[in-house]
């Protein structure tokens, strides 16, 4: 945390607002102190629903999968401005997008770590197992910002 300008005195303070970039630079730092090319695909089982505080609820509210992704979408800026989700539906298949505000540095663990709460999240919204059908990376995603 140190060597992202980040101090231990955030486990004691929950509430506190950290800036994105910040976490986009531990989870990068992280990954590469450790050598864990997929650390952010590693931290997503860890994420569930509740990760999105607030809009959790209402998605939970839902009565059907389209429906609580709907909410998702309309409500995310609640819990976060630096990600953009987009859905588009053609015949029996979604196609989910997701987009980090680009930061130096890149955000590739976070985009990773966001692709595999986005399942987590879906899975529980259906409360059943989602069948990927495809997963792709657009863009720079190891030096870039996406």
């Amino acid at each position: 945390m140190e060597a992202v300008g980040l101090g231990y005195e955030l486990f004691r303070k929950p509430e506190q607002r950290v800036a994105f970039s910040k976490l986009y630079a531990r989870f990068e730092h992280c990954a590469q102190d450790w050598g864990q090319t997929d650390f952010g695909l590693q931290l997503a089982p860890y994420q569930q629903i509740d990760i999105l505080g607030p809009v959790a609820l209402v998605t939970r509210m839902e009565c059907d999968v389209r429906s609580a992704m709907a909410a998702i979408l309309k409500n995310l800026v609640i819990h976060t401005n630096a990600t953009i989700v987009g859905m588009h539906e053609e015949a029996d298949t979604a196609t989910l997008t997701i987009d980090a505000e680009p930061v130096p540095g890149g955000a590739r663990q976070y985009v990773l770590l966001a692709t595999g709460v986005a399942r987590n999240v879906q899975e529980q919204a259906a409360k059943r197992p989602i069948d990927l059908i495809e997963v792709s990376f657009r863009g720079e995603v190891d030096g870039g910002h996406r």
